[in-house]
């Protein structure tokens, strides 16, 4: 019944996106006339990123980079955007911190509302881990540092800093290493 209903667009995915972007206005239309719409915390995110039409989304952290959006009907304290690093495992404890939820639980993540967490975001591409924090990325292969970048001034991934910053990369190698290894104990 969707047949010529959206436009063509340059990259396949553009037919999809309409569709998606219809259905949520849908479902919210919907939703929004519920008595639990009020007291609902909508979390909309993706769960891999597409084919890029811009270059910075054709690297190593634009295969990854995806949006979390979180919504909670008539809060203030959600309104705007946000460019901290975070990551998918992050959600369970925003969620949790947004509920005052006080009981322990374990959760990988850190609450992405939380200015004081250590954000950062770990993903696995072609045998490589990358650790992503502050201002840059870390690609870590066997157990070694193979590239190190400033992402946020070198968006391209061009100028490999491995070995120009040793502290900051000894910091981050830590980092990737017990990351990898609480995973690999709790997995």
């Amino acid at each position: 019944k969707y047949i010529g209903k959206f436009k063509e667009g340059t990259l396949d995915f553009h037919i999809p996106v309409q569709y998606t972007d219809m259905a949520l206005k849908e479902f919210f239309a919907k939703a929004s006339k519920q008595k639990w719409f009020k007291n609902t915390l909508f979390v909309i995110t993706a769960d891999h990123s597409n084919h890029a039409w811009h270059p910075e989304f054709k690297t190593a952290i634009g295969d990854f980079s995806v949006p979390i959006i979180l919504y909670h009907p008539g809060s203030e304290e959600l309104k705007g955007m946000d460019s901290t690093v975070v990551q998918q495992m992050d959600i369970l404890p925003t969620i949790m911190s947004y509920l005052n939820y006080d009981k322990k639980f374990i959760a990988f993540g850190n609450n992405m509302l939380d200015p004081d967490a250590e954000h950062f975001a770990v993903n696995y591409i072609n045998s490589t881990y990358q650790l992503m924090k502050g201002r840059y990325i870390l690609q870590f292969l066997d157990d070694k540092t193979i590239g190190l970048y400033n992402y946020v001034e070198d968006p391209l991934l061009e100028k490999n800093l491995t070995g120009k910053m040793p502290e900051l990369q000894k910091d981050l190698e830590k980092l990737m290493k017990a990351f990898i290894q609480q995973y690999n104990n709790r997995m």
